[in-house]
């Protein structure tokens, strides 16, 4: 895999040490994650520093747990910018994909898309297998 694929990773604070093993398992994979703990700098002005992160990365993931849902704060307003650069991407490409991290509920305006479950036996080959189907998808239309 390149590391030219940016994913960011999209949580509520309380998600941050599931994130965080997200984040490792993605990097291992060859991609580049991109996750506010990890990649914001001290000093950074940290607002534009995420929305330039949500703009440039290929794919966003929304992590998804009862603790997430329904929680103000500045997540949604990644989930609302998120949805607003999905709307300048092709109804084939996979763009967003919400990841459950365990049962929870998803949000009316991300139930539109596939959610996958981390904590099913193969959610993670599941995730895996989605990401390398957008990267195709793209590469198709270039």
């Amino acid at each position: 895999m390149s590391t030219a694929i940016q994913i960011f990773l999209s949580y509520a604070r309380a998600d941050q040490a599931q994130v965080e093993t997200v984040y490792q398992r993605l990097l291992a994979e060859g991609y580049t994650p991109w996750m506010d703990k990890e990649n914001l700098f001290g000093g950074e002005r940290w607002e534009k520093a995420i929305f330039r992160a949500l703009e440039q990365a290929d794919f966003v993931l929304i992590c998804l747990t009862p603790r997430a849902y329904n929680r103000r704060g500045f997540l949604r307003r990644e989930i609302r910018k998120a949805l607003y650069f999905a709307k300048e991407k092709l109804d084939t490409d996979i763009y967003l994909i919400p990841v459950r991290f365990e049962e929870c509920e998803v949000e009316e305006s991300l139930r539109k898309y596939q959610w996958v479950d981390l904590f099913s036996v193969d959610g993670w080959d599941r995730l895996l297998k989605a990401i390398r189907e957008g990267i195709e998808r793209r590469q198709l239309k270039h």
